[in-house]
């Protein structure tokens, strides 16, 4: 009899382990999905170099800071440093580059990001560059030292500054 008791016990403790084991398996692989808005603050620096190999071919370096605010209240909103390169001829081309995001609570993200972008012209000589690409985190800090995942943002620039929105999944 008793035998049988601690084989019982035995497999009661087993199950409650495995079970316990499998709920913080489920909540490490939740993912969460989010949306943002970016809005441009300033622009830091910018350089235009032009290698004259085709008609109109600028190379651009900048560094800008702008503002995020997210659907996702652990995210709440962010000041972002972007440092970004550009290829274009004619106004259209691809862009990549790296972003550090400060939180209001000292936490960072880091992300890098890459695309393509379009110009076309209005009547009356008025601009828009459509931009468009996708992101992945590479790090971060605080509750977000463990962050994965990444998105795709869309945007625009106009003479008026800069627009961006954009959705990811993420798990931290």
């Amino acid at each position: 009899m008793k035998n049988l008791l601690s084989k019982q016990l035995v497999f009661a403790i087993t199950v409650i382990f495995f079970t316990i084991l499998c709920s913080f398996s489920v909540q490490a692989a939740e993912k969460k999905k989010v949306t943002y808005i970016k809005k441009n603050i300033q622009t830091i620096s910018k350089e235009n170099i032009y290698p004259s190999d085709v008609p109109k071919h600028k190379i651009s370096q900048s560094v800008k800071i702008s503002n995020n605010t997210y659907s996702d209240p652990d995210f709440g909103s962010s000041e972002n440093w972007s440092y970004g390169q550009s290829d274009s001829v004619a106004g259209s081309g691809t862009h990549r580059g790296y972003t550090v995001s400060k939180f209001k609570n000292g936490d960072k993200t880091y992300a890098k990001w890459e695309g393509t972008h379009k110009i076309t012209f209005k009547e009356g000589g008025d601009w828009e560059v459509n931009i468009k690409g996708d992101f992945q985190w590479t790090g971060g800090t605080g509750k977000f030292k463990n962050i994965k995942g990444g998105g795709v943002y869309k945007g625009k620039v106009t003479a008026k500054g800069e627009t961006q929105e954009g959705e990811f999944e993420v798990e931290y």
